[in-house]
């Protein structure tokens, strides 16, 4: 059941930020060069937007996946801390890190990291969560304005090169609806195991409501997306944005020279 529910939500429905965080990527794609790293890169959603990059080397946690949702193969190196990447000084062109800012305790360290493997003048492109609910949990620690973006910048030896907020308000309420959808059924799940009595058939109940909602999702929750996208075009306000791209240069080391 819960194979079937996730199928719903990833293949049936719209990916609408994955669109919108991909059409961003491809204004400043041409920046990225040769040899890439890409921290915490997934299934590497994104390598066909970057056609200057001759290798691109992947790196996931495996700490964050499980027997449901296990590791990709597209993962070339497996580190499960991304202040202590296991690579030479400058040693590559571009780094990519896609929404995983937020499980860094320290991010400076990991601006200073990036900063390490980039070779000088490297370009490091950066998206990450504003306005989102926790995720992996309990190692989600920051949402991060385009200020504070700017700020862990300078303080870390980088020059801002561009900076894009993801949508505005209703791409914000568009990713948080199917983030919504995403979370019930485990959620329900463990309500129904973990009550008895009459609240148990309550939640038996809910399940159910939740299932039906489920099936139906692709119908109405697309159609509530495109909604969303024409009307963010229509009133786009970035102060509700629901995260940032932000492309950064290392700028070069004087000392070094």
């Amino acid at each position: 059941m819960r194979r079937l529910y996730y199928f719903i939500i990833n293949q049936m429905i719209i990916q609408y930020f994955h669109h919108l965080l991909g059409n961003a990527i491809k204004k400043y794609a041409h920046l990225a060069m040769e040899r890439t790293l890409d921290i915490g890169c997934g299934d590497k959603p994104y390598q066909v937007l970057f056609p200057k990059v001759t290798e691109l080397i992947g790196t996931n946690s495996a700490e964050y996946y499980n027997e449901l949702d296990q590791i990709p193969s597209e993962t070339d190196v497996v580190c499960d801390d991304g202040t202590k990447l296991p690579f030479q000084n400058d040693e590559f062109d571009t780094v990519l890190n896609f929404q995983v800012l937020p499980v860094f305790q320290d991010m400076d360290a990991f601006f200073q990291e990036v900063n390490r493997v980039l070779k000088d003048d490297g370009v490091f492109f950066l998206s990450t969560d504003f306005l989102y609910p926790i995720w992996n949990a309990p190692n989600n620690f920051w949402r991060t304005t385009s200020y504070g973006l700017k700020l862990l910048a300078d303080r870390n030896l980088f020059e801002v090169l561009a900076i894009e907020p993801l949508g505005g308000y209703y791409a914000m309420k568009g990713r948080l609806l199917v983030r919504f959808l995403r979370t019930k059924m485990a959620c329900q799940m463990g309500k129904v195991k973990s009550s008895k009595g009459f609240t148990k058939l309550f939640h038996i109940f809910w399940l159910l409501v939740v299932i039906l909602r489920t099936l139906t999702a692709p119908l109405w929750v697309n159609i509530c997306l495109l909604a969303y996208s024409i009307l963010d075009k229509v009133e786009f306000d970035d102060d509700f944005t629901t995260g940032y791209l932000i492309i950064l240069r290392k700028k070069k080391d004087i000392a070094k020279r």
